[in-house]
């Protein structure tokens, strides 16, 4: 969970939603099956529908495409989001080689370094906002900073 937070959230509310249509009997045991066999193919693969291609075999810019998709979303309507969609994973690819480029042994225990990358991913957001189409508040900004920290922490 800690790896990639929104993808696993998606897929814990597929296999919610498969087990609640289930006990509705809204769908039959084959329907079931079938749900939950795909759920396990898209975990495994790792990737779900509406995942672009480019973050395909590249699950930390998954991870953070995914979280700052999250936190936008609120600001789009879907339509824009999806408009958003290719931009939002080549930030995701970009996020992912700042932190790649300022990785040490121990960079974790290290606060200077962790400084450093916070410093580089801000600046890299601020300076790529407007291809979002939103303002990034300060408030988003740093929720995106610590939520993609604490996944680099696990995956770096």
């Amino acid at each position: 969970m800690d790896e990639d937070p929104i993808f696993y959230k998606k897929f814990g509310e597929l296999i919610d939603e498969a087990i609640k249509a289930f006990i509705e009997r809204r769908i039959s045991e084959a329907d079931y099956l079938k749900q939950m066999l795909q759920a396990r193919s898209e975990f495994i693969s790792g990737s779900f529908n509406g995942v672009p291609d480019q973050l395909q075999g590249n699950p930390e810019a998954r991870a953070f495409y995914g979280i700052i998709k999250d936190v936008l979303s609120q600001e789009f309507s879907d339509s824009k989001l999806e408009i958003t969609n290719e931009k939002l994973a080549q930030t995701g690819i970009e996020l992912s080689e700042i932190i790649q480029q300022l990785v040490i042994r121990d960079w974790t225990k290290n606060e200077d370094i962790q400084k450093q990358m916070k410093n580089a991913l801000e600046d890299y957001l601020l300076d790529h906002r407007k291809e979002f189409g939103v303002e990034l508040s300060f408030t988003q900004l740093d929720l995106i900073l610590d939520k993609v920290m604490g996944v680099a922490k696990n995956v770096f």
